[in-house]
């Protein structure tokens, strides 16, 4: 085991893209890792001031997690906040779910306690409304 110094733990390191197959959509889209930063950020942003869960914030985390990660060739973000209620009205929720997953994944979020979070503020833990669509 090699036990890791000051400067190797601080090198910056390029950021994780992996594709991530979605024939509902006809392709591939590309899925960034999170910065620690942008994943507090992101987590956060579910959060009141007195830190209760916002629970459309919750219930929109899917969608949100693929307008943060979806990136292009170049790392750009590939979606705008704007596109939100298309990717929750209009959108399959099994592609969705399959890019927050891997979105997730690099970005070492808890999707499990975060899916059980959204099965409780809809009732039902067992089947949780993590997309709409």
């Amino acid at each position: 085991m090699m036990v890791l110094k000051r400067d190797e733990i601080l090198k910056v390191r390029p950021r994780v893209v992996e594709p991530v197959p979605v024939p509902e959509w006809g392709g591939d889209v590309l899925v960034q890792s999170m910065t620690p930063s942008e994943a507090a950020k992101f987590e956060a942003r579910l959060l009141d001031r007195e830190g209760e869960i916002i629970p459309h914030m919750l219930m929109s985390y899917n969608e949100r997690l693929c307008i943060e990660t979806v990136v292009d060739e170049h790392g750009q973000r590939e979606l705008k906040d704007s596109d939100l209620p298309t990717l929750m009205k209009d959108n399959n929720a099994a592609a969705v779910r399959r890019v927050a997953d891997k979105a997730c994944e690099l970005a070492g979020l808890d999707k499990k306690r975060n899916r059980k979070q959204v099965g409780d503020l809809s009732g039902n833990c067992d089947t949780p409304r993590a997309s709409a669509g």
